[in-house]
């Protein structure tokens, strides 16, 4: 086996026990959620859907990129073996990110402490926001440690820490709260302090991942080479195109909670909170996805990453599939039936929002892509044009339309971001972004799934078939192209399995 071959299985094995790791966290981190909803009333939920959000945008602002740029720079020292600039780097983004965001967490507390109404938000709310504020410095550290182990191709610190830690100690704190009888209030602390918790342990598995390579030695606060002017440069750049996933999601709510009462804040973030598993599959291929194709990029490789980006692309369309299909063919009766009564008028929000994630998780890979490879100028100028494009979306929809027009400015946001990234992959880089095995799998999962639907409106089936129409859809869909997996490549491991055994073989034929 060359070493392409070995680095490709390696990238594509780690990606998938991330996979298996996020599949873990989502049930978890889902738990989580449907507890809180279901004990909250809809308007403390609606609160605390609100104070999170700002958090959330905070944590964005704060990061300025730098997670990302961690990705691409990071890897490409560690090849150079330049050691002082890798370390300047580390040093220079944990500092940064931990600064920021404690003057934000600080501001928070100290307007909660002398000034009850600020931009209008009630003092229960801001009570819950200054909680919750903590989440800030925790979340983005979190954010920088991810990247870092991934440069260092830790796949299994990231699962540990990521997706089995994290969540279950989310699920602790809310399970030990509700049964306590706690508030709105405890429920808040409770999520912080699992975050707090989750965020130290990641210092001895940094650590830990450090002493595996011995020539990460440190060189001295002497010795480090902080390259400002380059670092800060593309991660305010990236910073940009972040704003775009803050208008889709922390600033929505906080838009309908501004205009509108907590209730309706609830049921659009209920109906989010399903549709958003819909781009778990491309989040977690994408974490070893950045350095992989920024060393390819660094050693002007555009064939294998070609081949990278169209094997990714199809495992994230194909593994999409399940979760997406079963939202938009069930959408109408899921938030009824897993939140309540009262959330029966998120189903039509969940089925818009679920397309709209689907459609950003099938050529998602593409803005990677581009903010990997150093096509700065043009990726800040397609992030202008989406912003623009989405805050045009939130002002005509939200106001008139409440959650229902938030789903639409979404979807909409999301078709327009992706048409622009492929067209800018297309222009300014050596990969074709829109290849037939690319888009061959995407038309015909929304050919069937829309169908499906067709056919359910049609002839009147009950919403309690939709989970089986979703299962026929995609055992169809990866009937016809599981070849494109490559399997047998990756995992040979699976020959000597019955019944999956017997199909690699056939396919390696």
């Amino acid at each position: 086996m060359t070493t392409s071959e070995t680095e490709n299985k390696s990238h594509f094995r780690g990606s998938i026990l991330l996979f298996g790791g996020r599949i873990f966290a989502l049930v978890v981190n889902f738990a989580v959620q449907v507890i809180t909803i279901r004990y909250l009333s809809k308007a403390d939920f609606g609160i605390l859907a609100f104070a999170v959000s700002v958090t959330g945008m905070f944590s964005v602002f704060c990061l300025i990129g730098l997670d990302k740029s961690i990705s691409r720079y990071l890897t490409v020292y560690f090849e150079a073996n330049d050691y002082q600039k890798f370390w300047g780097t580390v040093v220079l983004s944990f500092g940064s990110v931990s600064f920021i965001g404690l003057c934000v967490v600080t501001a928070i507390v100290t307007a909660f402490q002398f000034e009850r109404d600020v931009f209008g938000i009630q003092p229960k709310t801001l009570h819950v926001l200054a909680i919750v504020s903590g989440l800030i410095v925790a979340e983005t550290l979190n954010s920088l440690f991810v990247s870092f182990f991934a440069v260092l191709s830790e796949a299994r610190s990231i699962f540990f820490r990521r997706h089995v830690l994290g969540p279950t100690l989310k699920l602790i704190a809310v399970v030990i709260v509700a049964l306590n009888g706690g508030s709105v209030f405890q429920f808040a602390a409770g999520q912080l302090l699992a975050v707090v918790i989750a965020t130290l342990t990641c210092f001895p598995m940094l650590w830990s991942a450090i002493s595996k390579h011995s020539k990460l030695i440190w060189p001295g606060v002497a010795n480090l080479r902080l390259p400002l002017n380059d670092f800060f440069v593309h991660g305010l750049g990236l910073l940009i195109g972040d704003l775009g996933f803050l208008l889709r999601g922390a600033l929505v709510p906080i838009i309908i909670g501004l205009n509108f009462p907590a209730d309706e804040v609830a049921s659009y973030q209920s109906a989010f909170t399903i549709a958003r598993l819909n781009e778990f599959v491309l989040l977690t291929f994408s974490i070893l996805f950045l350095p992989k194709a920024a060393k390819l990029s660094h050693d002007s490789d555009s064939r294998r990453l070609q081949s990278l980006v169209e094997t990714t692309s199809v495992w994230i369309i194909l593994l999409s599939l399940p979760l997406f299909s079963l939202t938009f063919l069930a959408g109408n009766s899921l938030p009824r039936l897993i939140f309540g009564e009262e959330y029966q008028s998120s189903g039509l929000i969940l089925q818009w929002l679920a397309l709209g994630f689907f459609i950003n998780a099938s050529f998602g890979i593409n803005l990677r892509l581009m903010r990997t490879v150093g096509k700065l100028r043009f990726v800040i100028l397609g992030d202008v044009l989406i912003i623009l494009f989405s805050l045009l979306a939130i002002w005509l929809l939200i106001p008139q339309f409440g959650p229902i027009g938030a789903a639409y400015a979404v979807l909409a946001s999301y078709i327009f971001q992706n048409v622009v990234y492929q067209y800018l992959a297309a222009k300014h880089t050596h990969i074709k972004p829109l290849s037939l095995p690319i888009l061959s799998p995407f038309i015909a999962v929304l050919l069937l799934v829309f169908a499906a639907r067709i056919a359910q409106s049609s002839f009147q089936i009950p919403d309690v078939f939709g989970p089986l129409l979703a299962g026929l859809v995609t055992l169809v869909v990866i009937g016809l192209f599981y070849q494109r997996l490559g399997v047998p490549e990756f995992f040979p491991e699976l020959r000597n399995l019955p019944l999956i055994g017997k199909k690699t073989k056939s396919v390696k034929r």
